[in-house]
């Protein structure tokens, strides 16, 4: 009988995180709570389950009352506090943890450069590099992401020690994500450089490369990187695509648009900022309304267009329509909103959006921050400026 429970244990957590899959956490805890036995993998889906939904309080409260934990266990709570930016609370359980293993390492520097607190991050990785477990290639990828955020073009150096001693010399993604740095930190000749030393390049090679010379106004540059791609594909068109309409040649970014024959929601995404960035609301607006599908950036696109464009009633009516889908806005379409309510002096809107970025978890992005800031100031409540700028500032508390 006893060799039976595990089998009928996992059948009830199966249930359990099928339902909280599905945004059902009130049956996942009933289902939880019928259990007549648990295990730490029981615990730790409901945990997990309460994270998904965005319920803090009950996944801590969980985790607290949990009789064993694993390091799993560990890493589930530090996780849902990281994706929120409660990077204190992260950091201060983490501290505690008697093992970590590299998805611990990861959640933590993934955390903090989400919530910009990119020096940290950085400290984590040297830190991470002297214990026992060895950085792998998500880790080093986001910790280029830290570099990038630092603007200290000296530690991409230090980085491709760290990953040849770790085997990682020869790994295109690792590679490419160095070359994204090198660019993000405006050294394109180390950019060029690093770039004809990689013994293997992929589509996100040449992309970035691509996009690297349209962003210094290099366009005849940016055509003769993507002459040089061996088979082009919807990524390197897409990113043909954007440096046309960055530098304000709308036309032929459209005929390269149409010679795709599938194009993928990045490439659509590319055409309606394009026609939004050269004052083409119309024709932005007959693709965005043409997608078959759009994400978070597609809303994004198209508010920030209007918004540029001195259209901030329009904007804010499509970010209300944005909200009703229930899709989460993201960082730019939460900033153009704001600044949107800001133009027309609608802070009762404003407010509005600020408690969106407070229930989605956005408002330590610096960009939003800013957002808020601008909006009440315009507005002369500076109390909640003040208050703004203390939350802020309270994520780096702590540490």
């Amino acid at each position: 009988m006893d060799s039976l429970i595990p089998t009928w244990s996992r059948t009830w957590t199966a249930i359990l995180t099928g339902y909280a899959k599905h945004g059902r956490i009130e049956d996942a805890r009933r289902v939880f709570d019928a259990m007549p036995e648990r295990n730490v993998v029981s615990w730790n889906a409901m945990v997990s389950g309460y994270v998904q939904n965005g319920d803090l309080a009950n996944a801590r409260w969980l985790f607290d009352a949990m009789p064993e934990r694993n390091i799993g266990s560990w890493n589930s709570i530090i996780t849902g506090y990281c994706h929120c930016c409660r990077m204190s609370e992260a950091r201060e359980l983490f501290d505690q943890m008697l093992e970590r293993n590299s998805v611990s390492w990861l959640a933590m520097i993934s955390g903090f450069v989400q919530a910009e607190g990119y020096g940290d991050a950085w400290d984590l990785f040297v830190r991470m590099c002297r214990s026992v477990v060895r950085p792998g290639q998500s880790i080093f990828v986001v910790t280029l992401s830290a570099i990038t955020g630092l603007n200290r073009f000296g530690l991409i150096g230090v980085l491709r020690t760290m990953a040849i001693k770790s085997g990682y010399e020869e790994d295109v993604v690792v590679g490419t994500a160095i070359l994204n740095a090198y660019t993000r930190n405006g050294s394109l000749g180390s950019a060029i450089e690093f770039f004809e030393t990689m013994p293997e390049w992929n589509e996100y090679s040449f992309t970035t490369m691509i996009a690297a010379f349209s962003q210094c106004g290099r366009l005849d540059d940016a055509i003769l990187w993507y002459k040089r791609v061996p088979v082009q594909s919807v990524s390197t068109k897409t990113a043909m695509v954007t440096a046309y309409a960055q530098n304000g040649r709308i036309d032929e970014a459209q005929r390269v648009f149409d010679k795709i024959a599938k194009p993928n929601v990045i490439t659509w995404n590319s055409m309606v900022a394009g026609y939004s960035q050269n004052g083409m609301l119309k024709e932005a607006e007959d693709v965005f309304l043409r997608m078959p599908m759009r994400n978070s950036t597609s809303w994004a696109a198209m508010i920030a267009g209007l918004v540029q464009n001195g259209q901030n009633g329009q904007a804010l009516e499509l970010f209300a329509e944005l909200h009703r889908s229930g899709m989460n806005p993201s960082h730019s379409a939460l900033t153009s909103s704001l600044f949107a309510c800001c133009k027309i002096g609608d802070v009762e809107k404003g407010r509005q959006i600020h408690s969106l970025t407070i229930k989605t978890g956005c408002q330590f992005n610096s960009y939003v921050g800013n957002g808020l800031i601008s909006m009440y100031t315009k507005g002369k409540h500076m109390q909640d400026v003040s208050r703004v700028f203390d939350a802020m500032r309270a994520r780096y508390d702590s540490r």
